[in-house]
């Protein structure tokens, strides 16, 4: 099963009235309280925050450009439309590894836990690094979509403002509890080695539409072409060549059905070497070529 490249979500800036101007930071506090906070800012290439923690839940949207977040030693890639949750007393940090613009809110424990006593933070994984299948796409979606309206409730100044910002809360913590709770059946999936697997996905799910080889995944990582392959059938129990494509028919997939692309445009884009490999690698799996599928989904 692959995973998706996130640039999926990069017309998420559409959804913002307001921005900072250039690298101006644009903050907001919601109460008197300073319990609530809004940021918005745009960082240079190369730009680093060094580790740190805070007694605040963190989520942050980037609009664009991609940057490196480090939660716990954990990396996360994200790029244009990336959302990530970092829970309190998280010890995070993050590097730019582009000019990255981006929207934090920061939530403080006691917020969250007057409104919703019920959230228990500490079982809630939300990265859309961690996106899996055509499902995990839509919860995401879902989820962006949410926080754009939660971010616009600062943005906007009128007199029902909190009202509307708490009901955003409750939805998307509803959405956090009913979607992306730890299944303490798979909570230690990954552990000691396996560190290596979860940076290398990473690293392809921002460009897996490029040209990837088991010799460059080395020559990044720092590892042999022969061990990363060893690593990918011990822990993902499957090939990276093939690994590698379902990521990209996934990919696929979505476009065929959401969007007017061609054929050729979505081999190109998903990283197909040519539409001829596309078409094969789709039959093979869907039994039928991409534009028959397409016509079943017609939108």
């Amino acid at each position: 099963m692959g995973i998706f490249k996130h640039g999926l979500f990069e017309d998420v800036t559409e959804n913002f009235l307001l921005m900072g101007k250039e690298n101006q930071p644009y903050t907001k506090i919601l109460d008197e309280n300073k319990e609530c906070l809004l940021v918005s800012y745009t960082c240079e290439e190369g730009y680093e925050i060094e580790e740190h923690f805070h007694d605040w839940i963190e989520f942050t949207l980037v609009l664009s450009g991609e940057k490196r977040i480090y939660v716990e030693g954990q990396e996360n890639i994200l790029s244009s439309g990336d959302i990530i949750m970092i829970d309190y007393n998280k010890v995070h940090s993050s590097l730019a590894n582009k000019e990255t613009t981006q929207i934090t809110i920061q939530l403080k424990r006691g917020f969250i836990e007057k409104y919703v006593p019920e959230f228990e933070s500490n079982k809630i994984v939300c990265s859309s690094t961690k996106i899996t299948s055509v499902y995990d796409y839509y919860i995401y979606k879902n989820i962006i979509d949410i926080f754009c309206y939660l971010a616009n409730t600062f943005i906007r100044n009128n007199a029902i403002i909190k009202a509307d910002f708490i009901g955003f809360l409750y939805l998307l913590i509803y959405k956090l509890m009913e979607e992306c709770k730890i299944d303490k059946n798979t909570e230690n999936k990954f552990n000691t080695d396996n560190r290596y697997i979860q940076n290398i996905i990473s690293y392809i799910n921002s460009h897996y539409n490029e040209d990837i080889s088991l010799k460059m995944l080395g020559e990044i990582f720092y590892l042999t072409p022969e061990y990363i392959s060893k690593i990918f059938k011990d822990e993902l129990g499957t090939g990276f060549k093939e690994y590698l494509i379902n990521l990209r028919l996934d990919y696929a997939e979505v476009l065929i059905k959401k969007t007017r692309k061609t054929m050729l445009e979505i081999s190109d884009e998903c990283g197909f070497p040519s539409n001829k490999s596309f078409i094969n690698s789709f039959k093979k799996r869907y039994k039928k070529t991409p534009m028959q599928y397409r016509k079943e989904y017609i939108i």
